[in-house]
């Protein structure tokens, strides 16, 4: 009897053992296939916004089969989706599209399925909104799953020769519909206020600078006060007044307020100025004849006017954001960031919207004119001066910022609608007057000089370690920058997304299908061919500054 409680306990045993080994199997079957979705979802992920759905599939595949060598084609599938965050309504948050990502068409619904599972799952904070990655549609979220059959060693002996395995993962790139890691960022926003950006076709002649005062505010609202500093410039210089921190110059100011070197002895002709442009008298300069020009010449005003501040957002009392009705932050009033902004729609001197001209004629006779190099370099000078830090941010705020040993980039954000208009010259050709070590301000009358003293400043700039955003408007898609065009120009002054020192490229800006593809490829040049989308341009950019891939679970979509 002794034997045979043996024997079947050793037949037991054995089959336990058999199990054991081939459920082994089973698990280490199902990590091998976790790690070949998970680096093929990675591989994907990490550059995307892709712009062709059979080149990012293929990819995946790839990766897929090269870390498990039992994967074929056909058990690997692949989708993309456009991950935003879920609206109070449970549908998804309009708001993030496109500056998280742009689906194309889409179905607004909460109760939408896509394979079954519905885009804005019950649990899940976020909605995955399905998509085909293209020029024009960018998707920021891939899915890739896979399974296979695993061959039993021992279990045919009970007649379970295999069992299926299969695995599911999300990766994403971006804030992906959620609030986004701590990203400290200094940033100074230099705007275009001059009379081109007036609107001369008919209706509201301020429509275009409305349209950039939103586009500001709405960036403001898709950031965090908490580490991401703002400051903010325009194209003139300005002067502060009671009621506008950046107020133009008006016929009450001198366009200069230093001529170190004015003697006719030893300045060339070429520099003076006189006669009349766009209506201002050049040649009377308040009495002391023409003017001389000289590499340090110093234009009246200030490029950045209103300080850094980390005050503008609205929160409650425990320091939470106060949400609009929508869901938005909100941007705080009678600041002097926000009364900033709203004044720059009214910022244009001496406008006439019955002859549809503009200009900034000043008490020494000067059109001021576009100075694009100059706010270029009075922004940098201002990023790259700790002083401006720790003259307008507490102590104990850059403190708690510095606690999370995250080195804050550096962001200066440009907006303009067009080429150079310089009304002087500088004497200085040797690229003294670009670099950012001196206060001289830069001018040229010649196009291509001015142009190439922007891109100058801008590699400066860019090699000091600062992230430069360029932004075109309007007529900055059929603009000259002498032997090229305004835009290639304003690209090129841009960084790219792998690279602070980096170049970007242009694109078509004439169209919306065109504007959609700039404005998510891989470069910090974002255009905008209407008021609209200068609304919406600033936020996007923004969106863009967060990067980084993770891993998501998303209810239904991943495992």
């Amino acid at each position: 009897m002794t034997a045979v409680v043996v024997a079947i306990s050793m037949m037991l045993l054995a089959a336990a053992g058999a199990v054991g080994f081939d459920v082994a199997r089973l698990v280490f079957a199902k990590q091998q296939l976790r790690n070949a979705v998970d680096a093929a979802a990675q591989a994907v992920a990490v550059d995307m916004p892709v712009s062709s759905a059979s080149t990012a599939i293929q990819l995946a595949k790839s990766y897929a089969m090269a870390n498990d060598p039992n994967l074929t084609q056909s058990n690997i599938s692949v989708d993309f989706f456009c991950v935003v965050a879920k609206a109070s309504d449970g549908t998804p948050d309009q708001r993030q599209i496109p500056a998280t990502c742009n689906p194309g068409t889409w179905t607004d619904s909460a109760t939408f399925t896509y394979k079954g599972k519905k885009q804005c799952p019950d649990t899940s904070p976020v909605c995955a909104i399905p998509c085909v990655p293209s020029a024009t549609v960018k998707c920021n979220a891939v899915q890739v799953s896979a399974s296979r059959n695993v061959q039993f060693v021992f279990g045919p002996a009970i007649n379970i020769p295999s069992a299926p395995v299969g695995v599911s993962t999300v990766s994403c790139r971006g804030t992906c519909g959620g609030e986004a890691a701590p990203n400290p960022m200094n940033v100074v926003v230099m705007a275009d206020r001059t009379g081109s950006m007036l609107d001369w076709s008919g209706g509201d002649v301020l429509s275009n600078m409305k349209s950039l005062r939103d586009g500001i505010s709405s960036m403001l609202t898709v950031m965090d006060q908490r580490v991401q500093y703002v400051a903010m410039g325009a194209i003139h210089k300005s002067k502060s007044t009671a009621s506008n921190p950046i107020a133009p110059l008006t016929t009450s100011d001198n366009f200069f307020t230093s001529l170190s070197n004015k003697s006719s002895s030893t300045t060339p002709a070429s520099t003076q100025d006189t006669g009349t442009v766009n209506g201002c008298n050049a040649a009377t300069n308040a009495g002391t004849g023409n003017k001389y020009k000289y590499h340090n010449d110093v234009l009246t005003g200030t490029w950045v006017p209103v300080n850094f501040t980390n005050s503008y957002l609205n929160t409650n009392a425990s320091g939470a954001y106060v949400l609009d009705g929508s869901g938005s932050r909100t941007v705080k009033t009678g600041t002097s960031l926000q009364t900033s902004i709203n004044n720059l729609p009214y910022a244009v001197a001496n406008w006439n919207t019955t002859s549809g001209t503009s200009s900034y004629c000043t008490k020494d006779g000067y059109d001021m004119g576009t100075h694009l190099a100059s706010a270029l370099k009075g922004g940098a000078q201002y990023l790259l001066n700790s002083s401006n830090l720790t003259n307008n941010i507490s102590a104990a705020d850059l403190a708690a910022r510095d606690a999370l040993g995250i080195v804050p980039r550096k962001v200066l954000i440009l907006e303009t609608d067009g080429q150079p208009g310089e009304k002087f010259t500088n004497v200085g050709a040797d690229g003294t007057v670009t670099d950012l070590s001196n206060t001289y301000d830069i001018g040229n009358t010649n196009l291509q000089t001015a142009c190439d003293n922007f891109k100058k400043v801008a590699d400066n700039a860019k090699a000091a370690g600062i992230t430069v955003i360029t932004i075109g408007f309007g007529a900055v898609n059929s603009g000259s920058c002498g032997n090229t065009s305004s835009i290639s120009v304003l690209a090129s002054v841009a960084s790219t997304k792998d690279s602070v020192t980096g170049h970007g490229d242009p694109g078509d800006c004439s169209s919306p299908a065109g504007v959609a593809a700039e404005n998510s490829d891989t470069d910090f040049f974002f255009c905008a061919a209407s008021g609209a989308d200068l609304a919406n341009v600033f936020t996007t950019a923004m969106g863009q500054l967060s990067g980084g891939t993770k891993f998501m679970a998303i209810d239904g979509f991943g495992d």
